[in-house]
């Protein structure tokens, strides 16, 4: 049977292009009548309806218009399914080749660029009529109220919590400073955190390995002293703590690391959610995932890597979070969501935290955050927590105040950006 054929036919007769368009049907699903469905989505672009059969008649007289019975969902079905087949035969030829001309390794990006290019979206809609059961809305709204507005994963951070009532499920949440700032515990704060409050992270390291990541879990578990944990230096009431911290994480609640570095991409990451179903993800690193969709420039590669990750928060229904650095216009004291490095990725995040620690700061053993971007809530917050790692102690300051701000913080820029 020709569905391209019955699709396009049921598009004419019935006034089904919109619905044909929201199944996310592709141009390149058609064949053999590829230039026919091109004009009758044209004209229902530019017109609201689809040509009448006249006109599909005057300008492609080749193409017969036939009354089918066929559902369009079965229509699309067998499409897509023959556009995965054509192009899945397409890249095994391309990597059969390049196997005999002894490139494995172009072969090998040929197969994952094939891979994240078959990920195409089901005919699932997010369409929601309002004027169904409307009522939930307001079941919602108490639910809402019951917890005091906090739904989301909370952090250790109070001010944070109540700008964002919580990460939310699709969030995508960028930790940003310079190098050496503190990125990385962070994460690790907000993953031992999350974990404590009953919630499953899964933290990917792409900057160091797997044994040094679960050590400093460890020490922020059991509030190590992490110099000298790292030395073998502990006390012996120290080790009694780790151990009985080891004891309790022991056949509990799972805490996933994963320090896959093989290229490392969107399709690895949503197959780990797939594989562990974490509650929430942390990205170490983020900057350095491959991009498998093949981008030339630095800031083409990251922005795809971006893209890529909301898309899979949205199908997941998880916060994802990373680490990403300001470029040399931001320091360890300074950076605004305007100097992130490589480029303007901004859009694709919910929720944008700066950190900082001017020389005072570091002294003192504290960190100031900064809300540089919440997409969802109250859109300037600033707070400090103590960042002592000989004790391993990150509470929760509160606001910074008028004195902190220009006795510590006076190189840090107003981060404030309007959306």
């Amino acid at each position: 049977m020709d569905y391209e054929a019955v699709l396009i036919s049921t598009a004419v007769l019935e006034d089904k292009v919109g619905d044909i368009v929201d199944m996310n049907v592709l141009d390149d699903f058609f064949v053999s009548h590829k230039d026919v469905w091109e004009f009758v989505r044209g004209v229902y672009s530019e017109h609201g309806k689809p040509p009448p059969i006249e006109m599909l008649s005057q300008y492609h007289p080749e193409f017969t218009v036939e009354k089918t019975s066929v559902p369009i969902s079965l229509a699309v079905q067998e499409l897509r399914k023959r556009h995965v087949h054509n192009s899945m035969r397409a890249s095994l030829r391309t990597i059969a080749r390049l196997m005999e001309s002894g490139d494995p390794i172009k072969a090998f990006e040929t197969m994952k660029s094939t891979v994240v290019s078959m990920d195409i979206p089901d005919n699932t809609s997010r369409d929601v009529n309002l004027s169904v059961t409307p009522l939930s809305r307001m079941e919602e709204y108490h639910e809402v109220a019951r917890c005091e507005g906090m739904l989301g994963i909370q952090t250790p951070w109070r001010i944070l919590n109540e700008a964002t009532l919580g990460f939310q499920p699709e969030d995508l949440i960028m930790l940003a400073g310079r190098g050496g700032v503190g990125k990385t515990w962070g994460e690790v704060v907000l993953a031992c955190t999350q974990w404590q409050m009953g919630y499953l992270p899964l933290v990917i390291s792409n900057e160091m390995s797997v044994k040094q990541m679960v050590r400093r879990i460890d020490a922020t578990n059991a509030r190590l002293p992490y110099k000298r944990f790292r030395a073998g230096m502990l006390s012996g009431e120290e080790l009694e703590r780790w151990e009985r911290a080891l004891r309790d994480m022991e056949g509990g609640l799972p805490f996933w690391v994963s320090g896959d570095r093989s290229h490392l991409g969107v399709t690895s990451i949503k197959a780990k959610i797939r594989k562990y179903r974490p509650s929430i993800v942390w990205i170490d690193g983020g900057y350095l995932l491959h991009d498998e969709t093949g981008g030339k420039a630095k800031w083409e590669r990251w922005s795809n890597v971006c893209e890529g990750l909301k898309r899979v928060a949205q199908d997941e229904g998880i916060p994802i979070g990373l680490s990403h650095q300001f470029n040399l216009e931001g320091k360890k004291d300074m950076g605004t969501a305007d100097t992130l490095k490589y480029g303007d990725v901004q859009m694709w995040f919910d929720v944008i935290v700066g950190m900082y620690q001017s020389e005072d700061l570091e002294v003192s053993k504290e960190m100031l955050f900064r809300l540089l971007k919440i997409r969802e809530g109250e859109g300037r917050a600033e707070w400090v927590s103590s960042w002592d790692l000989d004790n391993m102690e990150f509470v929760d300051k509160g606001q910074s105040s008028d004195d902190l701000g220009s006795s510590r913080g006076s190189d840090i820029i107003d981060a404030q950006i309007d959306y």
